[in-house]
């Protein structure tokens, strides 16, 4: 199962939330900058993935509706895309350290 972290402290702008969600989802660039494509591509992933997202609460405190929306979207594709998994991580993210 893929891993991806969606970690939302210090974004700022709608286009740095979109281009670091697509970055991080691996989202092909011809989807839009909007919540309908990237609720399109959400749905479209077809890879085993477990979604966490980190600081939902600095990201709706700097984009608002926006921010509000944005979660609750991913939120909702976890109902819709069968190989999807949504976990919304209470608190920072933490990098774990590397033991060899």
């Amino acid at each position: 199962m893929r891993e991806v972290i969606l970690d939302f402290n210090n974004l700022e702008g709608y286009d740095s939330v979109y281009d670091y969600i697509k970055q991080e989802m691996e989202i092909p660039p011809y989807y839009e900058d909007n919540l309908d494509s990237l609720y399109d591509a959400l749905l479209d992933i077809t890879e085993e993935t477990e979604v966490k997202l980190y600081n939902c609460d600095y990201l709706i405190q700097e984009h608002g509706e926006f921010g509000e929306k944005l979660i609750q979207l991913i939120e909702d594709s976890e109902e819709e895309a069968s190989c999807l998994t949504v976990k919304k991580e209470m608190g920072p993210y933490v990098e774990e350290p590397f033991i060899d």
